[in-house]
């Protein structure tokens, strides 16, 4: 990613749920080739905050819950946050993706395939549902408003999804908010 967009980014988040010594040196590499500065968020504080607001576990986890809720707890003056997952590799430049209109969106994703019997199981009405694979965040209308309703969801309805994160931004925001990228 860094080969073709060091000069979009301001700077990279990592969660890091136990990063050895070894992959930290790696990491500390990487920011001063690419003069990207890279900051770690241990997953301990989103687990502990997560605790605090009475979210269940998802089978005796936090993980999946993550990327719900790490935009809590960066440092940064953009106005947008790009969540990539760990496995997902990115071959050339993300400016036309970054820089998509959202217009009132708080979240932006790619659509998925997924079955409509699926969809109607989880109790989802529309044909559009998203992949979480890579999720582009209005940082200020998430933090100042989306999550609560993420959060709320989630207390009410904890252990009833397969693709947990996914699903539950699928269905929190099903008739609006979202951006196709």
């Amino acid at each position: 990613m860094l080969e073709n967009n060091a000069s979009l980014i301001e700077k990279i988040f990592l969660l890091d749920g136990g990063i050895d010594e070894e992959n930290r040196k790696r990491i500390a590499e990487v920011s001063v080739k690419y003069d990207v500065p890279v900051r770690l968020i241990d997953t301990m504080q989103i687990e502990t905050y997560l605790e605090k607001s009475g979210i269940p576990k998802y089978k005796g986890s936090y993980a999946t819950y993550y990327k719900l809720f790490a935009l809590n707890f960066l440092e940064c003056a953009t106005e947008r946050i790009l969540y990539i997952d760990a496995d997902t590799v990115i071959a050339k430049s993300i400016s036309e993706l970054i820089n998509i209109d959202m217009g009132n969106c708080a979240v932006a994703m790619a659509y998925d395939a997924l079955s409509l019997r699926y969809k109607m199981k989880i109790g989802m009405h529309t044909r559009k549902y998203y992949n979480g694979g890579i999720i582009l965040f209005d940082y200020k209308k998430w933090n100042d408003l989306e999550q609560k309703k993420v959060m709320n969801h989630l207390k009410q309805k904890h252990g009833v999804y397969a693709v947990v994160d996914q699903d539950i931004l699928n269905i929190v925001f099903e008739k609006h908010y979202f951006t196709t990228l």
